[in-house]
């Protein structure tokens, strides 16, 4: 046996059960004297690594359990820099991209999202995909959960506008991954069809936010093509005397001046990387719905969904033409059907907020970006999908002022679609908790 190792770990479970004595006598203390059991608790914790070498990997958990006291203190600079010390320690003694490093990354994210630190946060994210990317394979149902995870806090970044990084496109790196998961798909797989919508929806949203990230950045920003400026000549008339009398002369001189395809290329650079975005959600949708409509077999229900979902992409970009278009073919896929009015009704019998609510139907996890409202909204959604005549009810908290500019803040990043009546878009009137918007 190896004394030593022994006895650090001996050291180790005595720090962790005075860890938990502490924590104990500050939920019982009559004084609530939280932040001495606190001082108490880091104490034993100072004293445990101060026997133990440096990054001793018995120090990982110690720096954990240390993390998730600072948290429920509040502590959440110090907890950070408590996880980080384990995130260091893991690495050290498992390897530059050992698996052991994700579930401690996972407890930086939370904590940065508790903090609103979107920065750190973020910068957590690419850490651990570059972790994945070297130690998981793309069929690792952990690797295709960290995917979507990441793809989920891109798009929730975007519809927030939160300051994530200095990359103003980053909101692609998104659509790369998941590209690669459905590109991967085994179509010999019998639930192929099931995962290949949902994997296609996931996308669609993803470009959807990628195609508003794009449309966010200054024309100047994309690539040109040609010098900016070319070598031209300005010509004008002047009166010279020639002894026989003034005599007109054209004099013209070198000037540089604007290039108009310099210009002209910025322009058609961005259009056609925006254009690549709905492109791919209107084509892919529609390959899908017309796979469907060749089956007989196929789930009418299942179609008109993917019929609303692509209406429901297309408002999102503003082509209530097309949106309106596949609203009545789904209306029509489930009237021809003799699917349930009830079934309609929970389809289309009210307004239904777009990008947070088919994030959700998605099952991709959410990462919540604010504090939860309190109080029951109610307000109109028109025809168009705009949001009027807003009230709040409920009493105390939830009629001060901080609450009611939190629900608008949050209405202001959500689109809805309208209540649909025969496949026909109608204003109509939605009640609802606060804490649901």
């Amino acid at each position: 046996m190896n004394l030593n190792k022994s006895s650090s770990s001996l050291i180790l479970f005595v720090a962790m059960q005075t860890l938990v004595m502490h924590c104990s006598l500050a939920a019982q203390s009559d004084n609530g004297s939280t932040e001495t059991s606190l001082e108490l608790a880091l104490s034993a914790h100072q004293q445990q690594l101060e026997a133990l070498e440096a990054f001793d990997p018995e120090s990982v958990s110690l720096h954990l359990e240390i993390a998730g006291l600072q948290q429920r203190h509040g502590q959440l600079e110090d907890a950070a820099q408590s996880l980080d010390l384990a995130l260091q320690t893991a690495r050290i003694n498992d390897g530059l991209y050992a698996t052991s490093q994700l579930s401690i990354i996972e407890r930086l994210i939370d904590n940065a999202s508790l903090a609103g630190d979107w920065r750190s946060l973020d910068a957590h994210f690419y850490l651990a995909m570059d972790i994945a990317e070297h130690s998981l394979s793309i069929d690792d149902p952990q690797y295709q959960q960290l995917v979507r995870k990441f793809a989920s806090w891109k798009m929730q970044a975007q519809r927030n506008n939160l300051d994530i990084n200095d990359e103003p496109l980053s909101a692609q790196d998104a659509v790369i991954y998941l590209q690669a998961l459905l590109d991967n798909l085994d179509e010999a797989n019998p639930d192929y069809l099931a995962r290949r919508i949902q994997m296609t929806r996931e996308i669609a949203m993803a470009r959807y936010y990628a195609a508003m990230a794009i449309s966010e950045v200054p024309v100047d920003e994309f690539e040109s093509i040609g010098p900016e400026t070319v070598t031209g000549q300005n010509c004008f008339t002047i009166t010279e005397d020639t002894g026989s009398g003034p005599k007109p002369v054209r004099v013209c001189e070198s000037k540089q001046m604007p290039n108009p395809l310099f210009f002209e290329s910025r322009q058609k650079a961005k259009f056609e990387a925006l254009e690549a975005h709905i492109s791919w959600i209107r084509s892919s949708y529609l390959e899908l719905i017309e796979q469907l409509q060749a089956d007989p077999d196929s789930d009418p229900v299942q179609l008109a969904q993917l019929m609303l979902s692509l209406g429901d992409m297309n408002f999102l970009l503003n082509d209530s033409l097309r949106a309106q278009s596949q609203y009545a073919n789904a209306f029509e896929v489930l009237t021809s059907n003799d699917v349930a009015p009830e079934v309609q009704m929970q389809l289309m019998g009210q307004p239904r907020e777009i990008s947070r609510t088919a994030l959700a139907d998605m099952g991709l996890p959410l990462i919540e970006v604010h504090e939860q409202p309190s109080g029951i909204v109610s307000f109109d959604v028109t025809a168009e999908g705009t949001i009027r005549n807003l009230g709040i009810t409920g009493s105390g908290t939830d009629l001060e002022e901080a609450n009611q500019q939190l629900i608008t803040t949050i209405l202001r990043h959500s689109v809805y679609r309208p209540k649909l009546v025969a496949g026909q878009a109608v204003q109509a009137r939605l009640e609802l908790p606060a804490a649901q918007l």
